[in-house]
């Protein structure tokens, strides 16, 4: 992944509301975002290659914690790159039947937009969106 210059943010949209909302964006789109702390140690549990994601876009806040509405932090600007996630998923061996990501098995592929999906293995967890300001 290219290094953040300064003014730039990655942001962590999770494929589940994506889909659930049909929302899309695209490289080039101006965007104005209220975002929330994001799950880092997700993240870092998924990617093969460690990535610094402070921030997500939740669809769903109104249904966060006190806690986690109190992290807010509004954001304005044009989207530069975004990268889709992807991971297998496999039997965690300590919990019958129950599946999780592959520890450090997440691919990451550009892209030109969230409806733009590349061929992958497994299944796309989310997105990692970089925005300008």
């Amino acid at each position: 992944m290219p290094a953040l210059n300064d003014g730039e943010l990655d942001v962590w949209l999770t494929e589940w509301q994506i889909e659930e909302d049909g929302y899309d964006v695209a490289v080039g789109d101006e965007i104005t975002w209220s975002l929330y702390a994001a799950d880092q140690p997700w993240i870092d549990h998924i990617l093969e290659a460690p990535r610094t994601v402070p921030l997500q876009l939740d669809f769903y806040a109104e249904e966060l914690s006190e806690v986690e509405r109190a992290t807010r932090e509004d954001v304005r600007g044009t989207i530069i790159r975004i990268d889709q996630v992807s991971v297998r998923f496999v039997t965690d061996p300590d919990k019958r039947g129950f599946s999780m990501p592959e520890t450090r098995g997440g691919q990451q592929h550009s892209v030109s937009s969230l409806s733009d999906r590349r061929p992958h293995h497994g299944s796309i967890d989310g997105r990692v969106v970089r925005v300008r300001s």
